[in-house]
Formats: C-alpha cells, sequence, structure tokens
C-alpha cells in the first residue's frame, strides 16, 4: 500500500516562490491503478517524481508498504528506487545498444539477480506481453506499441512494489494505447502492485480503479466520471 501524506511542494523562495503541490493526500492499494489528469503545469510530474524518490517534498511524506522515505539515506534510497519502484515514460528509453531481451536482464542483475534466473524472469515476462518472437530484436526494429510493452516488461523485471508511469501511450494510437494499458492493468492485477499513471488521454480513464484531477495543486476525486470518458 502506498500513503501519501499531506505533501507540499514550493519552488524559490521569497517573494519568488511558487507553490506547486497544495498538500497532497491519497492512499492507493496493491493491484490498484489510479489515473492523475490535469492542464499542464499543474504539479503532476512534479508529484510523480516526489512520490518516486527523486525529488524531495517541502513538507509530508510518502510510505509504501509501512517504510518511509523519510528514513532512508540517499544510498537506501537508490537502492529502493531499483528494487522496488519501476518506472515507465512517455518514450521507452530503451538502450539502442541491447536487444529486446537484455533490456529486461540488465536491470535485473544491477539489481544483485543471478543470470539464469534474470533470464528466466525475462522469457516469463516477454512472453506475458506478447514479445517472446521479438527477443533478440533491437530497439530500431521495433514498432511504438513493441517499444511500450518492453518498458512495461522492463519495470516489472524486479517484481517491484509499485509502478510509475508518465504519459506512457501519449506516442501510441488509440487502439495501440488501450492494447498497452490493457496489458499494464492485467500485470499490476496479477502481481499485487501498487500503480499511478499520468494521462491526458481521457479514452483510457475507464481502464482506472479511481481517477483524480490535479489542479492548482490540489487532488480532486473524479472517481463517479469515470465512465463519461471516451
Amino acid at each position: 500500500m502506498l500513503e501519501i501524506k499531506d505533501i507540499k511542494k514550493t519552488f524559490g523562495s521569497g517573494e519568488q516562490a511558487t507553490e506547486v503541490l497544495k498538500g497532497i493526500n491519497l492512499d492507493v492499494n496493491d493491484g490498484e491503478i489510479v489515473m492523475l489528469y490535469g492542464p499542464s503545469g499543474s504539479g503532476k510530474s512534479t508529484l510523480l517524481t516526489i512520490i518516486g524518490g527523486l525529488l524531495t517534498p517541502s513538507s509530508g511524506e510518502i510510505v509504501l508498504d509501512g517504510r518511509s522515505w523519510s528514513d532512508l539515506s540517499d544510498s537506501k534510497m537508490t537502492a529502493m528506487r531499483l528494487s522496488d519502484i519501476g518506472f515507465i515514460f512517455q518514450s521507452a528509453h530503451l538502450l539502442p545498444y541491447l536487444n529486446v531481451k537484455d533490456q529486461l536482464t540488465e536491470v535485473a542483475t544491477e539489481n544483485g539477480m543471478n543470470k539464469r534466473t534474470a533470464s528466466e524472469q525475462a522469457d516469463a515476462l516477454l512472453a506475458d506481453f506478447g514479445l517472446s518472437h521479438r527477443a533478440q530484436a533491437y530497439p530500431n526494429r521495433l514498432s511504438g506499441g513493441e517499444r511500450q510493452r518492453t518498458a512495461i516488461a522492463r519495470a516489472f523485471m524486479n517484481s517491484p512494489k509499485m509502478i510509475l508511469a508518465d504519459e506512457p501511450t501519449a506516442s501510441l494510437d488509440k487502439a495501440r494505447a488501450l492494447e498497452v494499458v490493457d496489458m499494464l492493468k492485467k500485470r499490476v492485477k496479477s502481481a499485487d502492485t501498487v500503480c499511478i499513471m499520468i494521462t491526458h488521454d481521457q479514452r483510457l480513464f475507464p481502464k482506472a480503479d479511481r481517477l483524480f484531477m490535479l489542479d492548482d495543486g490540489k487532488l480532486t476525486d473524479q472517481t463517479d466520471q469515470i465512465h463519461s470518458f471516451n
């Protein structure tokens, strides 16, 4: 379970201070997909960066499975990001010199997994995401949907407790976007993983368990409106 407790973030100081997040509170359960949307500059990416331990809030606390980010040293935070958090971005950020399978095994071996286990884990994930036949292909030979599916599979490689996705389907057409989110959702449910996704694509909102709008630094629950979006 993820607990976001009264997160505030201010950039600058004095007359130049800009309060981007104004006390964000949210609990996300294991196996749940929460989607966030809102206007540009509303603080969505700032919030996701804080949740991922890449930015320190001005005040407030992030707690994952009872473990507070505030209690972690920089080195422990770095190790935790590698083992407990999977990041998915708008661009797949695949390494051009690694084939699809090696994209996955690389992050696992960096986290201390032995090569045989990493290979078996990668094979299983590639099968789940319909990529077994592309295991030896390099990024420049993949379609946009295949690149994003590879990025999602890679995010699950270390069996993370939480997935953070920032506009993961922005570069895809509707059919590919829905396909990718369906695969992500299936894996989140089966692995019992916390998932927070930022998206502007209203066609994806019905795939969420809960929906929130972030505007002017504050969250508003829009879950009752999920099925009004197409």
